[in-house]
């Protein structure tokens, strides 16, 4: 996995569990899937998850504690959803300060549960500890049922990629928090993302692997190309985004696509299916109201590459990935993504 092995996040990763003993009965290698996936006795697959949902309060992204409970089961059921699972339920780890107001814990359980019951699911149960900042944590499991687990890895050197849906609700977020605070109070109550479990439901015959867009489009595609040791080309195109983020790059004078790069995603679903499929996959989704947007698709040319307006760029993931942590501030990185256009496009 060169292209992996280039990002801190990954690399860091790679390090600290080489030593870590599998699962005989596991399925899937490290970032090989959305969740991990343990063969069942019965010839099921059991998929489980867990995500810390960190960033996006301790930056400032998200307060509402109806939108942090939505978001802290969401986040989790995405990734099931991404391997074809059926919901079990989830699992919480919380840690509240002593001295929070009592409502405000009604209001984050209030978003727990309409997430949950907008996904058909149950809180099986967990863990809460008083301190202070306050962490929150998500563990999802569910049944797969189909002979083979649908994972990232799978595509070959010549599939169409194929997303569920727009991209930009997450970034649209972080955006306006930065710079638009007046917007940002309503793109943050309105964040309420659906994992897309009828989507999957539809799609799984016929997707060859599959990884939902939460930590941005740029690492979805470097996950993709390093577990399946391929390239992949992608259009950018305005269609692709949802229009309020259109508008709102337009107004700040920043490239579009960079957006692709900032790391709060949404929960889209990316597949890879066959071109021989693509006409009865276009027609499923017709029947089915759903969507989709075709993205790009597959090579056997090492990298990642956006075509744009008739030339095609070839995108250095590993530095753009890497490039936040190494600024000293959100204005540096971000004058470093604009340079970084403006060479690429010379």
């Amino acid at each position: 996995m060169p292209i992996l092995d280039s990002i801190s996040e990954f690399a860091f990763i790679n390090r600290i569990t080489e030593g870590l003993s599998v699962h005989p009965d596991q399925v899937n290698h490290r970032h090989e899937a959305d969740a991990e996936i343990i063969r069942q006795p019965d010839g099921s697959f059991l998929a489980a998850t867990v995500d810390a949902f960190y960033e996006e309060y301790h930056l400032g992204l998200i307060r509402d504690p109806y939108v942090i409970g939505w978001n802290l089961v969401a986040n989790s059921l995405s990734d099931l959803a991404a391997v074809a699972a059926a919901p079990i339920g989830v699992l919480l780890a919380l840690t509240i300060p002593p001295k929070q107001d009592p409502n405000w814990g009604k209001q984050l359980f209030a978003g727990v549960q309409a997430a949950l019951t907008r996904h058909k699911t149950h809180c099986l149960g967990g863990d809460t500890s008083f301190g202070d900042p306050p962490q929150f944590s998500c563990t999802a499991l569910g049944t797969i049922f189909r002979k083979k687990p649908l994972l990232r890895l799978g595509a070959g050197p010549d599939d169409l990629l194929f997303l569920t849906g727009p991209l930009g609700a997450g970034n649209m977020l972080a955006i306006t928090q930065r710079f638009f605070p007046e917007i940002w109070k309503t793109q943050e109550k309105n964040f309420l993302p659906r994992a897309k479990f009828t989507e999957m439901q539809i799609f799984e015959k016929f997707a060859k692997c599959a990884i939902d867009t939460s930590d941005s489009l740029l690492q979805t595609l470097s996950i993709l190309a390093g577990v399946n040791n391929i390239g992949i080309e992608f259009d950018h195109f305005p269609e692709l985004y949802i229009p309020e983020i259109v508008t709102l790059t337009s107004k700040m004078h920043f490239p579009l696509w960079l957006t692709n790069v900032l790391g709060l995603g949404e929960y889209e679903i990316l597949m890879s299916i066959e071109r021989n499929q693509e006409s009865d996959f276009v027609e499923e989704a017709r029947r089915n109201k759903i969507p989709i947007l075709k993205l790009g698709n597959t090579s056997s040319n090492p990298g990642i590459r956006m075509r744009d307006k008739g030339k095609t760029f070839q995108l250095d993931a590993p530095y753009l990935l890497n490039l936040y942590g190494t600024c000293p501030s959100t204005e540096a990185y971000i004058e470093k993504l604009v340079l970084y256009d403006r060479n690429l496009r010379k």
